[in-house]
Formats: C-alpha cells, sequence, structure tokens
C-alpha cells in the first residue's frame, strides 16, 4: 500500500447541464482548436463514500462549508471484481481543492462492504497514524457506480 499527495490545489466547479446542453458543450469541446484530449478511456468509476454515525460530512456538503473534507473508497470498472482500491481525502479549501490518495491493493466486493472488511483496511495504515485516526469512526455510507467520459 502507498500514500501520495497531490500537492497542488485546483479549481473544480460543478455545473448542471440539460441533455441539449451537454451535447452542444461537447460538440463545442470537440470542434474547438484548444487540443483537448482524453487522457483516460471511457470507464465505469465506483464509489464508496465513508461518513460519521451522525453523517458529518454529509452536513458539511449540504450547509455548504468553506473548508471540509471527505474520504471515499475507488476503483474502476466491475463493481465486483477484485480491483485495486484506492481511498481518497477530497479536501476543499474555499473554491479549491485537492485530495490525498492511499493505495490498498485488492478489495473483493460481492455486496456493500462491511465495516468489518473496512476496519481491516483501516489497520494497514499504520504508517500514518493521523491517517489511521481519520478513518477510525467512518462507516459505509453510499455507494454509487457511473460512466465516466474524459
Amino acid at each position: 500500500m502507498s500514500f501520495e499527495s497531490e500537492q497542488d490545489f485546483r479549481y473544480e466547479l460543478k455545473v448542471r447541464l440539460s441533455e441539449s446542453q451537454y451535447h452542444k458543450l461537447l460538440t463545442q469541446v470537440k470542434l474547438s482548436d484548444l487540443d483537448f484530449y482524453s487522457p483516460y478511456p471511457d470507464r465505469i468509476v465506483n464509489n464508496i463514500y465513508l461518513d460519521t454515525l451522525s453523517f458529518e460530512k454529509y452536513f458539511e456538503n449540504i450547509n455548504g462549508d468553506e473548508n471540509r473534507t471527505k474520504l471515499r473508497l475507488r476503483w474502476y470498472n466491475d463493481l465486483t471484481s477484485h480491483s485495486k482500491v484506492r481511498g481518497e481525502f477530497k479536501i476543499k479549501k474555499g473554491g479549491v481543492g485537492t485530495k490525498n490518495i492511499f493505495h490498498f491493493n485488492a478489495l473483493a466486493l460481492n455486496s456493500q462492504p462491511s465495516q468489518v472488511v473496512l476496519k481491516s483496511y483501516y489497520n494497514h495504515l499504520s504508517y500514518n497514524p493521523h491517517l489511521q485516526i481519520k478513518c477510525q469512526n467512518v462507516f459505509p455510507n453510499i455507494t454509487n457506480s457511473y460512466l465516466r467520459k474524459y
């Protein structure tokens, strides 16, 4: 397992578009001379979001807290495969954000993971006691999957 930290904060703006607005924007990007490219092939993104029993991270988001973090497990393609899973602490400070990423070897998912399974992964975080403490009181909250086009 390894840990990496993205040093640079970046701007991330999410905009809700109608289907027709989406297709118009996609056409403009494809016709642009700004050399846009896809860094990855289209793929399925799977997430398990973790939160406290009092939904602390959820309420930080709903309340629009400018400075907040969220913890998720993420992997790509098949939802139930033995995949390389990475944990991500997404950190938001005002209008910019970054993430700290930690990698696990594999996680076999046949259904929503239990707290016992997740705790076994957290126990391997001994190289970073601060990270282990942050993971201690969180539980699987939401699982989602979607197709991402880059």
